[in-house]
């Protein structure tokens, strides 16, 4: 059993001719192998069918790559996300000390570019 296996794997992992070739005179007790090494020589003989198999591969490695794209500007624009929270919270954290220490609210709003109503409704929470 754990030679069929191993054979099936070698199967799967064939690339040429050659190498199918091999596993069917090393395989002649295994007619199933034999015969999905059959349909592959009649689906690579088969000039359309091989097209197809290529365009559908293609497809599929496009796709992944595209999906791989789309989860790195995702996380992109995530981090940049979560960097704008963090600064918004330490601009707020900057005006209610500022606020705090006696500076004037269109000072505040220079330094941190927060409007000057946003600094006003700090003064609610000191």
């Amino acid at each position: 059993e754990k030679k069929k296996l191993i054979t099936w794997l070698d199967f799967m992992k064939a690339k040429t001719e050659e190498e199918l070739n091999m596993l069917a005179t090393y395989s002649q007790a295994n007619t199933e192998l034999l015969k999905a090494v059959e349909i592959v020589r009649d689906l690579n003989a088969d000039e359309f069918t091989r097209k197809r198999a290529e365009i559908r591969e293609k497809y599929w490695r496009d796709y992944k790559s595209s999906i791989k794209e789309a989860e790195i500007r995702g996380e992109a624009r995530g981090e940049a996300r979560g960097i704008e929270r963090q600064k918004g919270k330490e601009k707020r954290e900057i005006a209610i000390k500022s606020l705090s220490e006696g500076l004037e609210p269109s000072l505040i709003s220079k330094l941190t570019n927060l409007s000057i109503e946003e600094i006003k409704s700090f003064k609610s929470e000191m």
